[in-house]
């Protein structure tokens, strides 16, 4: 049973299913279209993923079009230099060290667009004490703010348990 108001069931070939509405020009009229996945968690940061990309698109932006051309890394040094200008340099020097030495290194290659809290997961952070997995997660949901602000879109927020260490 699909849980309320989120559009989600499970199908009979054992993949997930989730549902939104777009609004079809051409037709005229409101249709839904689907992602899939293997797990329901999946599904629905999928779901999410793509509500944001609708949602930007709503309000006129053309900004979500191009999150796919601009990268997390070339957004945090934008960051960077605006927390340099505008905080204490012990800020600024803890949160370029969380970003060189943890942060860049896996999510170089990615776009904003691309970041979600299923793509956090992926990432391996086993090795790390909590005190540093939060801070990861700290300065990433930052950096993300500052992207959600520059380019006026809206931008997933992390969760905490996908970033802390599960020890």
């Amino acid at each position: 049973m699909a849980r309320h108001g989120e559009n989600i069931r499970k199908r009979k070939d054992g993949r997930w299913e989730g549902r939104f509405m777009v609004y079809s020009e051409a037709r005229e009229k409101k249709i839904y279209r689907s992602v899939y996945a293997q797990t329901y968690d999946e599904v629905r940061k999928k779901l999410d993923v793509q509500k944001n990309l609708l949602t930007n698109a709503a309000l006129g932006t053309e900004s979500s079009i191009h999150l796919y051309n601009v990268k997390l890394s070339d957004t945090a040094e934008e960051w960077l230099e605006d927390i340099n200008n505008s905080r204490k340099a012990s800020t600024y020097i803890k949160y370029s060290a969380i970003y060189y030495n943890h942060i860049k290194k896996y999510f170089e290659n990615a776009t904003l667009a691309e970041i979600t809290d299923m793509f956090g997961e992926k990432k391996n952070f086993d090795h790390l004490s909590d005190s540093v997995c939060k801070s990861i997660y700290c300065v990433l949901n930052q950096i993300l703010k500052f992207a959600a602000r520059k380019y006026s879109v809206t931008m997933p927020v992390l969760k905490k348990n996908h970033f802390c260490c599960t020890k």
